[in-house]
């Protein structure tokens, strides 16, 4: 961050200066009093179970030389700036709205119900290949995660890029009012929050909240072989780019696809060109993830050849599709977040693995609502047709998967459910043998990372 001054901190949030001088300079705003340091503003969140009011003394004490409340005090903190606020979470965004108003750098924001963080990684990653890149640290991309991220931009930078995410209609809405994209990416419209959303329509709505904030010469970049995505290139008010792979009339289209164990190649082919792209990442889903790369990366005119590289270079986020060695056993650790697409492309990856035993471990995904059972049934289908030899379940939705595995002809025997991570982790050593694949997914409240400690535990790191 930038250093600025405390006033202009208050002018942007419209606090009440308690005490202190508000001519102090501010060089990094935090929420986590833990990193509280020289010259750092505190900024303390009231959630559900914990109140970072109850930290301000922690901060200071740790070095912040001001902070935020919405509570009242009669504590005087001497030698420390206070700033009384209606509400601590409104003015990190308001701060943060500010601060992002003050860098004339163009900024790309990335939404999408499955690969989003993916997709923002590889942007980011194609994007350094030749420009000074701000990108979203892991899935930090809610209203918390989404400020902290944009107090990190400073002159150095030639753009940024960002993730969204939401479960609820308006928080993309929200979250587009602070960044202000320029351009943006939505990978697909998926099953994700569909209990709190609806239907996929209503999901559709949420994530075009992303374009609340464009001018007429932003930019909508596009998954062209999603249909309900392909709907919106009759919109008028901004311009839309089309990537995908089975349809023609994209903009950018993979072809020649080559699946390899750990990598997946292909041709961009866009208007005037062509172009080899590989990326260190297996399963023809992250196909569509570098594409949406080389598509933004162009965008913004770099060369071909200089995107493909940056593309090469990127690495995943931790526990997506983390492909590691463990004493005789190849572990694929996707276990951060799920949804049926996401199980199925994952599926995929390990059905494509040279093993001499296939194995699935899956849990419950969440936020599905009515649609729970079906969606859990006919991932289980997709796992028996896949081609893998055994499918084990944890977690009360997961059980209808097990039970659409068996539906589909995978046998009894080679179909398990466990009711807890306890459960599934005690039969682990008396099933695992060198030579054997294991993937591992689930939606993240199912705390799957869980199983994959257990794996490295037993089979000591290779």
């Amino acid at each position: 961050m930038e250093g600025v001054e405390l006033q202009q901190i208050i002018d942007a949030c419209g606090a009440t200066l308690l005490w202190g001088d508000p001519k102090i300079k501010i060089s990094g705003i935090t929420t986590d009093s833990r990193k509280s340091g020289a010259d750092t503003l505190f900024i303390p969140i009231a959630g559900p179970t914990f109140d970072g009011h109850e930290f301000i003394r922690a901060a200071f004490d740790g070095g912040a030389v001001a902070a935020l409340t919405h509570r009242h005090t009669d504590d005087v903190v001497v030698d420390h700036a206070l700033l009384a606020v209606e509400d601590t979470l409104k003015a990190l965004a308001d701060i943060a709205r500010w601060y992002r108003s003050r860098f004339a750098i163009p900024l790309a924001a990335v939404t999408g119900s499955v690969g989003k963080t993916t997709t923002k990684d590889m942007c980011a990653s194609a994007l350094a290949s030749q420009l000074s890149v701000l990108k979203t640290k892991g899935n930090f991309n809610n209203e918390i995660g989404l400020p902290l991220t944009l107090f990190g931009l400073d002159s150095s930078h030639d753009i940024a890029v960002v993730e969204m995410g939401m479960n609820h209609s308006g928080e993309i809405h929200r979250l587009a009012s602070i960044a202000k994209p320029d351009v943006a990416i939505i990978t697909n419209i998926g099953m994700s929050h569909i209990e709190n959303l609806g239907s996929q329509q209503g999901i559709l709505q949420a994530k075009l909240e992303i374009t609340d904030f464009f001018r007429s010469d932003s930019v909508l970049i596009l998954n062209g072989d999603d249909p309900l995505l392909w709907e919106c290139r009759q919109k008028p008010l901004y311009r839309t780019l089309f990537y995908g792979r089975e349809n023609p009339a994209c903009d950018y289209r993979a072809e020649n696809i080559q699946k390899f164990p750990q990598s997946v190649e292909f041709d961009a082919v866009f208007a005037g060109g062509c172009q080899h792209i590989r990326c260190s990442l297996p399963g023809e889903h992250n196909v569509y993830n570098a594409l949406a790369a080389f598509a933004l990366a162009h965008y913004f005119k770099l060369a071909p050849d200089q995107i493909a590289r940056g593309i090469e270079r990127f690495s995943p986020s931790g526990m997506r599709t983390d492909i590691q060695s463990f004493g005789g056993i190849t572990l694929i650790n996707d276990c951060y977040n799920a949804s049926p697409a996401s199980m199925e492309a994952a599926l995929d990856v390990l059905a494509g693995m040279a093993s001499k035993r296939k194995a699935a471990i899956l849990g419950d995904i969440l936020e599905m609502g009515e649609f729970a059972p079906e969606a859990h049934r006919q991932v289980g289908q997709y796992a028996a047709r896949s081609g893998i030899d055994y499918l084990f379940t944890v977690g009360p939705s997961a059980s209808f998967m097990a039970q659409g595995a068996k539906e589909e002809g995978m046998g009894e025997q080679d179909v398990l459910h466990f009711q807890t991570n306890k459960q599934l982790m005690a039969y682990l050593p008396t099933f695992l043998q060198d030579g054997d694949t294991v993937l591992v997914k689930a939606s993240r409240g199912m705390k799957f990372e869980q199983i994959c400690q257990c794996i490295a535990q037993l089979r000591q790191i290779t």
